[in-house]
């Protein structure tokens, strides 16, 4: 049966045409269309089924073909309805047209043109009002905040993104400014000044890339030079302050070997944001479990000789770590032993023949 290609919906009121309807598509010859997940039947215009998703009207588009019951039913109903309220008027004007009904909007203007950095794009009329034509990239058309272009010239200028749409045609509705003689005064100025960064956008538009290419080249390389400079002072300064600590972090070393060969107390002072027993400890190599590790950080305070009794003790925080007294021991044997070496190093050999002088 001859029909037009709109569809029309059954209310309580008659019939209405429906702009957003889709097809649906199937091998029994059903008239069907969906409003959203909602399923019509063409000819009646009326609500066959409500679904959730497509996954849903698939179910039910395979049910009609398998379920001979199910399908009968679809065809009483409609042929029950027919009798009642006649056909739609989708069947009733089958030479009615879609674009009589929804006339589509005009295609907005396009241009492919470039933009002040010299590149060409594709844009789209996005605004035409009070004869002020703002444009938007293709590709940015549907961005609630896209920037809005000019065409002017041949070239397009950004004027300001779409949110300020209603001020942009404000203020162009007052006049064009002259944007030429703007950009060519703006770049003028920079041009005679030897600090000052000529805009490289303006001088594409004038023709006049050169020149602002080699006036910021100048600019460019001066400033590459100061910040070589700035960089070189930079490494110096951080090459002082690594040599102040590594001096500082050698000298602490040094003073708590000397202090311990002395049996002279150390105090177990915070060296490289750590213990400084703990880079003894890893300077001779010297395995501390993990736990003591802990508490070499946290508890203890420092360690001292006890002449009365002539053995080391320790002052701490807490508990007594368990292990700490056999690992300090085997310190005090490795920098006695280190320093043995040391001397015996700088003594000068002798042979059997020398002889000490009374």
């Amino acid at each position: 049966m001859k029909h037009s290609n709109v569809f029309y919906r059954r209310t309580k009121d008659g019939y209405e045409p429906v702009k957003d309807a889709k097809a649906i598509r199937n091998r029994l010859g059903f008239d069907l269309y969906r409003i959203g997940y909602n399923i019509f039947e063409g000819k009646t215009g009326l609500q066959a089924l409500s679904h959730n998703s497509k996954e849903e009207i698939q179910g039910t588009l395979q049910k009609l073909e398998t379920d001979t019951e199910f399908r009968s039913k679809l065809e009483n109903a409609i042929e029950d309805n027919i009798k009642k309220t006649g056909l739609s008027p989708r069947y009733e004007r089958p030479d009615e047209k879609y674009d009589d009904l929804f006339p589509r909007e005009p295609a907005k203007k396009a241009v492919i043109a470039p933009t002040l950095d010299g590149q060409k794009h594709y844009f789209v009329e996005a605004y035409n009002e009070n004869n002020i034509v703002l444009y938007m990239m293709k590709t940015e058309k549907t961005h609630p905040h896209a920037r809005l272009f000019l065409f002017y010239e041949g070239w397009m200028l950004g004027m300001d993104n779409a949110y300020n749409k209603d001020r942009i045609i404000e203020e162009l509705s007052k006049g064009l400014p002259d944007y030429r003689q703007i950009m060519t005064d703006s770049l003028n100025n920079a041009l005679t000044d030897p600090d000052k960064w000529a805009n490289k956008g303006f001088a594409n538009f004038l023709g006049r890339t050169d020149e602002a290419d080699t006036h910021n080249q100048v600019i460019r390389d001066k400033r590459e030079a100061v910040s070589a400079a700035e960089q070189q002072e930079r490494e110096r300064l951080e090459e002082i302050e690594r040599k102040a600590e590594q001096d500082a972090y050698e000298t602490a070393i040094f003073e708590a070997e000397q202090a311990i060969l002395g049996k002279r107390p150390v105090i177990n002072n915070e060296v490289r944001d750590t213990s400084l027993f703990l880079h003894l400890f890893r300077k001779y190599d010297i395995v501390v479990p993990l736990k003591t590790q802990g508490w070499i950080k946290s508890s203890l305070h420092s360690v001292y000789y006890g002449e009365n009794y002539h053995d080391w003790s320790f002052r701490y925080f807490g508990n007594l770590s368990n292990s700490f007294g056999g690992c300090f021991n085997q310190l005090v044997g490795a920098i006695e032993r280190e320093y043995d070496n040391l001397l015996d190093q700088a003594l000068p050999e002798m042979s059997e023949d020398d002889e000490l002088e009374p």
